[in-house]
């Protein structure tokens, strides 16, 4: 006889579909943050979806009635007041090497107690500045050296072609900010430091940032295995471009 948690909604309010399981972390107020993304590609048509999903970090902090109200949160500007909101800032051509990256925003510290406290963060799927694209998460998020890592999928809408892309992006999992150090080897000289960084346009300034999303070059995957070598670490998996 209990209720939800918290029921997604997009900006809209519309119900958004949860089709991939969770991974759950440990919050450092006590309580845990569950971790999940939304979206569905199992139906007729779903490849012609442009429907708006997010991603999301939710506190749940395991009081006896802890749940987000779902008439708080039907909004775009209600759950911006109940979870942090993030923003996917750019997509761009990888100036060092091959394929695109993406960059996310980094808003400080959460603000888990007081007058405004947050119950959580979530980032909408779509570019700033930029059409829906159909992007969703129907895989496990891999919670991992402290970071959340996320696979996406964007299917392709044409009859004449089969597959899609996917994309990996990686936060930090209590705050939902982009990581300040290097996670890929953008340049491909077998480190990640600050020479892996990009430069984007942060509040009228051009600055370095790491890149803290990659696109798949092998169509649409699912969630990679990782394997750990010394300081490095390795994402492998299979695409639907063979």
């Amino acid at each position: 006889a209990g209720t939800p948690l918290f029921v997604a909604r997009d900006d809209s309010g519309v119900r958004q579909p949860i089709t991939g399981a969770l991974d759950i972390g440990l919050h450092p107020n006590g309580g845990y943050m569950v971790y999940f993304g939304t979206g569905k590609y199992f139906e007729k048509n779903d490849n012609a979806s442009t429907s708006l999903q997010t991603i999301y970090g939710i506190w749940d902090t395991t009081n006896k009635n802890d749940d987000i109200a779902d008439a708080s949160t039907d909004t775009g500007p209600e759950k911006a007041n109940v979870l942090q909101k993030h923003e996917l800032l750019y997509e761009i051509a990888n100036p060092l090497g091959t394929g695109n990256v993406r960059v996310t925003d980094d808003v400080g510290a959460v603000a888990w107690t007081g007058g405004s406290n947050k119950r959580g963060w979530y980032m909408n799927l779509q570019v700033n500045g930029q059409a829906l694209k159909g992007e969703r998460v129907v895989t496990t998020p891999i919670l991992r050296n402290k970071r959340v890592i996320f696979t996406t999928l964007i299917p392709s809408v044409s009859p004449c072609e089969f597959g899609g892309t996917s994309w990996i992006m990686e936060f930090d999992p209590v705050t939902g900010n982009r990581l300040t150090e290097s996670i890929f080897d953008l340049n491909g000289d077998g480190s990640f430091t600050s020479t892996d960084f990009v430069t984007v346009n942060i509040g009228g300034v051009a600055t370095k940032v790491p890149a803290n999303g990659i696109q798949s070059s092998e169509g649409i995957i699912k969630a990679p295995a990782i394997i750990s070598a010394g300081g490095k670490e390795y994402k492998i998996g299979s695409g639907t471009t063979g």
